[in-house]
């Protein structure tokens, strides 16, 4: 199962509309510029732009455009799992910086969809179901995130390290929300009612001792976007920055 950017973005956003608990109620759409459009009562229609909280770095090794062995033997892994199971899943792979020999990815292949599996029977799949499993593991691997929901309808099995971030600040967050400024002069021109942005990550400084919202609550940020919104996806939850258009 190869890196799909689109289908990650429907499990996320289906994610994030559950945990926010002022969505509005509507038809959410999958579209391009933006990635998402609600249609609400009244013909009221909110675009929707989703991103990665960005340090500078997150495009590199992308998954979707180089083979590494990291993202080979997610693949192989995910190919083994869905021989004999169908159940929809987010899976993010923690790699750290040792080495994996390339002739080795098919046993550890076998082993880690075995470990998956195992991991699914602990989980009842009637709701939402967010782990992180540390142990175990091959010596390459600092943990596995594992997401299940009864609502995803398609998988997507990817490495991880490109979507943490270690050291929050004011900067990294003004300099994602600047990268999609250019982009809302384009959405503006389909005469959307609102225009979010919808910034998601998997964790922010793990392993340190951190208050986001104390953080962001002192935090002011530049935009022309009515709503900004930044999601923790394995504490499933969402915080709203503060900008000019928020409400």
């Amino acid at each position: 199962m190869q890196f799909n950017k689109h289908v990650e973005e429907k499990l996320i956003m289906k994610m994030f509309r559950d945990a926010y608990q002022d969505f509005p109620k509507g038809r959410l759409v999958k579209s391009e510029s933006p990635d998402f459009f609600l249609r609400e009562a009244r013909k009221k229609k909110t675009g929707i732009e989703l991103t990665r909280l960005h340090d500078g770095n997150h495009d590199a090794n992308n998954p979707a455009e180089v083979m590494t062995t990291e993202s080979y033997l997610v693949q192989k892994t995910s190919r083994n799992f869905y021989n004999k199971h169908n159940t929809p899943l987010l899976v993010k792979f923690f790699f750290n910086e040792t080495p994996i020999e390339r002739e080795d990815t098919d046993i550890y292949a076998d082993f880690l969809s075995l470990y998956i599996e195992k991991l699914l029977d602990t989980i009842s799949l009637k709701s939402l179901n967010i782990l992180e499993v540390h142990d175990k593991l091959p010596d390459f691997l600092d943990g596995i995130a594992l997401i299940s929901h009864p609502d995803f309808k398609e998988s997507c099995w990817s490495p991880a390290k490109n979507f943490l971030i270690y050291d929050l600040s004011k900067d990294i967050l003004q300099n994602t929300i600047n990268l999609k400024e250019e982009k809302l002069k384009l959405y503006q021109s389909r005469d959307f009612d609102k225009y979010w942005l919808v910034i998601s990550t998997l964790k922010i400084n793990p392993g340190k001792k951190f208050n986001i919202r104390n953080k962001i609550e002192k935090w002011s940020f530049q935009s022309g976007f009515d709503r900004i919104l930044l999601y923790e996806i394995l504490s499933n939850r969402v915080f709203e920055l503060n900008t000019p258009g928020s409400e």
